[in-house]
């Protein structure tokens, strides 16, 4: 499974979930950091509107999408 974290450099709560993710197990996702300032395309793709936001992948299929620390903890507890 992949997790696409959209973010911005300066938003301040996409560094809190950043930081609060780094004390979570997650050796079984890989996790792509993106950028909207440089990659639009994919920001675009998923109607990203809002940052920080967590899309969950199972192979190219959407399962869940999730704004804090919260919903990822209840997501990984599924």
């Amino acid at each position: 499974m992949k997790i696409l974290k959209f973010s911005l450099p300066n938003c301040v709560p996409c560094k809190v979930l950043s930081k609060q993710m780094e004390d979570l197990d997650l050796s079984n996702f890989e996790v792509q950091e993106v950028n909207l300032f440089n990659d639009t395309v994919l920001g675009f793709e998923y109607k990203i509107k809002n940052v920080p936001i967590l899309v969950i992948l199972d192979g190219e299929k959407e399962v869940e999408r999730v704004k804090n620390i919260a919903q990822l903890k209840e997501f990984l507890n599924k």
